[in-house]
């Protein structure tokens, strides 16, 4: 992935190439002047060390181009898993509705459950009462 300024940086790499083939090139069609070998060897130098900085800067941005797409994936990975989690929350909370939903609904049956219980065991109680009323009734 190429960042905005990367043309630029190439523009500014471009044009120092340019200067220095330049002023390679003045040396070269003017060698009448004093000292012409010492600033030919001068600018030899400098470009020898502008290209190196070239290759050393590309090498950088190669590396921080790779760390870029590592720290991409990484953030899409991570940006998987956290939907997957939200998933798994939203799941894990209807769940938890339908269970309370459910306990609720039993709440409800048990009562009325009791209810009935109650009422079968005083019919209970009331037959007992009235077969023990009618068995003294009897023997009397």
């Amino acid at each position: 992935m190429a960042s905005p300024n990367c043309s630029q940086f190439h523009e500014v790499i471009f044009f120092k190439f340019l200067f220095s083939l330049v002023v390679l090139v003045t040396f070269i069609l003017f060698p009448g002047r004093r000292g012409a070998d010492g600033r030919l060897s001068s600018a030899q130098t400098a470009l020898m060390l502008q290209e190196e900085t070239i290759r050393r800067l590309e090498r950088e941005r190669k590396g921080l181009n790779e760390k870029i797409s590592v720290l991409d994936s990484s953030l899409a990975q991570a940006e998987g898993e956290r939907r997957q989690l939200r998933d798994k929350v939203a799941q894990l909370q209807q769940s938890e509705s339908k269970s309370d939903q459910e306990k609720e609904a039993m709440r409800a049956q048990i009562e009325n459950a009791e209810s009935r219980l109650t009422k079968v065991e005083l019919r209970k109680r009331s037959l007992e009462g009235k077969l023990l009323n009618n068995s003294l009734w009897t023997y009397m």
